[in-house]
């Protein structure tokens, strides 16, 4: 991103950038997938060449991340100013509804390269995200205890969880020692090893949510026993996370 960043800051006319990363729709620090770079230039008066002009040579650098998903808008087209009343904000968006996420998938890469083929249309692109799934977890005491939730169905959840801790590696279920489960499916893909949620472990944010939980449970309950008695996969976790970034060189 800063690479990014700094090629964008050398445009003609450039005066200002400010950078955001994730998009925050809630709790949490939000979707670390996302960014966005706002630039301000001159005013026109300053300058003898148009915006679009420095939108076209943004778009010509952001051309060479070919594994980024990228557009350029003006101000207007975001939300980030006013435009006139006849202005064109040059934005429209198609809704795709479809049977399954591998049709939608497929159906959606097939219109956005019918689409680019189309003269005068830029940034042809789609929401569809096909990563892995991630969670945002916290108790909030007084809704547990307005719906009912007694504080022995989060240890229930907690000893359940720490039961099925991965202790081997496996590819295909994207299991590692220490990492805690994600989804647990009984269906009959599943019982064919078909597919891989016998339990599937493929989340970013499972294994420290887990954590997390444990450590509001103790805060919002007393029980010190049970923390204590799940204190070996709290500290099998560690040791993964300890591993990993020395394998990365980072410790």
């Amino acid at each position: 991103m800063n690479e990014i960043e700094q090629r964008l800051a050398k445009l003609p006319g450039v005066q200002q950038r400010f950078t955001t990363i994730g998009k925050k729709t809630g709790r949490g620090q939000g979707d670390v997938t996302r960014a966005s770079v706002y630039l301000r230039i001159k005013d026109l008066g300053e300058r003898s060449y148009s915006q679009f002009d420095v939108m076209k040579r943004a778009r010509s650098i952001l051309k060479d991340y070919p594994d980024l998903r990228t557009a350029v808008n003006d101000v207007s087209a975001i939300g980030g100013g006013r435009s006139s009343e006849n202005s064109d904000t040059r934005n429209f968006n198609l809704l795709l509804k479809g049977p399954g996420i591998a049709k939608l998938a497929e159906c959606s890469e097939t219109l956005k390269q019918r689409l680019s083929q189309i003269p005068g249309l830029l940034d042809v692109d789609s929401t569809l995200s096909l990563r892995k799934p991630e969670l945002q977890v916290a108790i909030d005491r007084d809704r547990a205890s307005d719906l009912g939730i007694p504080v022995e169905t989060i240890a229930t959840t907690l000893r359940v969880l720490a039961a099925r801790q991965a202790e081997v590696r496996d590819d295909f279920h994207e299991q590692e020692p220490g990492k805690i489960l994600h989804e647990l499916r009984f269906g009959e893909l599943t019982a064919r090893g078909e597919r891989p949620h016998s339990p599937y472990y493929g989340s970013a944010d499972a294994t420290p949510l887990f954590l997390i939980l444990l450590d509001e449970y103790q805060r919002w309950s007393g029980d010190d026993e049970l923390v204590r008695a799940l204190e070996p996969h709290r500290r099998r976790r560690a040791i993964r996370r300890r591993r990993g970034r020395a394998a990365a060189g980072l410790c």
